[in-house]
């Protein structure tokens, strides 16, 4: 018995076309597989579940935002949440804490040999 899922993943077949583009040309301008494109538009593949990666070279390529081609309820919440993030929270720079560990270890390594 053969059982065929088939998800909704239309917004890449309707951004494709709007760009003017075959399957093909997406394909070969985002560097993926012209056979995966069309698994992604028939709904044989989720779009919803490929890698970050994939998703950002259809996206560029297609010069759409990741919602347009996304289409799980959970997954655009999510997005969303990242995109408005207004957390005022500092985001901690790595430099400058490898710096303080490095001026540290040599404090401490002058101290040992001294």
């Amino acid at each position: 018995m053969n059982i065929i899922v088939s998800v909704e993943n239309g917004g890449l077949k309707r951004n494709r076309e709007l760009s003017g583009m075959s399957v093909e040309q997406l394909a070969e301008k985002a560097g993926l597989a012209p056979e995966m494109i069309r698994e992604y538009e028939d709904g044989s593949r989720d779009l919803n579940r490929v890698d970050l990666l994939t998703l950002l070279k259809l996206a560029n390529t297609l010069h759409c935002p990741l919602t347009a081609l996304l289409t799980d309820p959970a997954t655009l919440a999510e997005l969303e949440k990242y995109e408005n993030d207004d957390d005022d929270a500092p985001i901690p720079d790595p430099a400058a804490d490898s710096s303080a560990q490095i001026a540290a270890i040599r404090k401490l390594t002058q101290e040992l040999t001294e």
